[in-house]
């Protein structure tokens, strides 16, 4: 992680960061997020570029900057563009229906109900459900 905690983070256009007294604050067009920063790091902003530094030089000091480093990246793209998860269904014996807003998974005879009530696209394949059934 302490590799790639000293790259910069990008911070697309119309995305707002904000960082005061330990607190990231971003905001974008799907929304705002907060996260509370450990005072072994240090975020600074440089125009459209954020870095996360370490203050400590430890095992601990080089794990947190990766981490909040992850955090805030994600933070970004979950409010410039939004997450989305993608399932693909492997296999034989298994069985796929999407009906409106919700989808159904059968293997043999025990339906299992997804509501897909926020997904705007759903792509199927074939995926191994053993470890949701």
């Amino acid at each position: 992680m302490s590799r790639l905690g000293r790259y910069p983070i990008s911070i697309p256009n119309g995305v707002k960061v904000e960082y005061k007294q330990s607190l990231v604050n971003v905001s974008g067009p799907k929304g705002k997020l907060t996260e509370k920063i450990d005072s072994m790091v240090k975020v600074r902003l440089n125009d459209n570029e954020l870095f996360v530094d370490r203050l400590v030089d430890d095992k601990n000091g080089r794990s947190k900057q990766g981490l909040y480093r992850s955090l805030i990246q994600n933070m970004i793209i979950g409010v410039s563009e939004g997450f989305r998860k993608e399932l693909e269904v492997v296999g034989i014996g298994y069985r796929v229906n999407l009906k409106g807003k919700s989808l159904e998974l059968h293997k043999l005879v025990i339906p299992i109900q997804f509501l897909s009530q926020y997904l705007k696209e759903l792509r199927l394949s074939y995926l191994l459900l053993q470890e949701l059934l």
